[in-house]
């Protein structure tokens, strides 16, 4: 089965999707998301923002100073 294949059954069973991992990310040339909203922890002085490859669901984040 396919990994598309299979990403159709989990989504109808409502089960997390598999992430797939095309050449371009093995390249480093990803598909971002758009950022998320931003969030401080307690602990840091920086507010936060992180986005996701639609592909292969690697995670980005960037750091934004007051």
């Amino acid at each position: 089965m396919t990994p598309k294949e299979e990403n159709t059954f989990r989504a109808l069973k409502d089960e997390p999707l598999l992430a797939t991992n095309p050449i371009r990310c093995f390249l480093g040339w990803h598909k971002w998301t758009k950022y998320g909203d931003p969030r401080r922890t307690p602990s840091s002085m920086y507010i936060r923002q992180g986005r996701f490859c639609a592909a292969c669901n690697c995670y980005d984040e960037r750091k934004i100073t007051e």
